[in-house]
């Protein structure tokens, strides 16, 4: 189990988001990949970047990385323009419906400026992980 915290601020329950300004929104469902659609909005709390929001820009795709001089491919990447930094990886993206639902989205792993893009993130998205991992995202106070 965990929690979705930003820095020393940590939920009381499993299913919490701390999120701008320290607000804590409870997250009460998740949105699989077939509602994660260009130009869908996306927010994260990075631990360096801080509160932001952006829009998906492309979904299921594979992100080239280059780590100690080797390179791996992630498969079923999405990316939002949002400009993240060194220890935002691990924030969680949610989405929410503009009436106060919260849904669980993703996690965040990568960032980058792009001369043709400008900024961007890349995420894993909630569906990927839970097949992928057999985890289940909490949706309610006590799972």
């Amino acid at each position: 189990s965990g929690y979705f915290g930003l820095g020393s601020e940590v939920p009381s329950t499993r299913n919490q988001y701390v999120g701008q300004s320290g607000n804590v929104w409870s997250i009460t469902g998740r949105i699989y990949d077939s509602g994660l659609i260009v130009g869908r909005q996306i927010c994260r709390g990075g631990y360096t970047s801080g509160w932001g929001c952006g829009n998906i820009s492309y979904t299921n795709g594979s992100a080239v990385f280059t780590y100690n001089g080797s390179q791996y491919i992630i498969n079923h990447t999405w990316v939002v323009k949002l400009k993240s930094d060194h220890g935002d990886s691990g924030a969680g993206m949610i989405n929410t419906d503009g009436g106060g639902t919260h849904y669980a989205a993703g996690t965040l792993f990568g960032g980058i400026k792009s001369s043709l893009d400008g900024d961007v993130t890349w995420f894993s998205t909630i569906q990927q992980i839970e097949n992928t991992y057999a985890l289940t995202v909490c949706t309610t106070p006590n799972c």
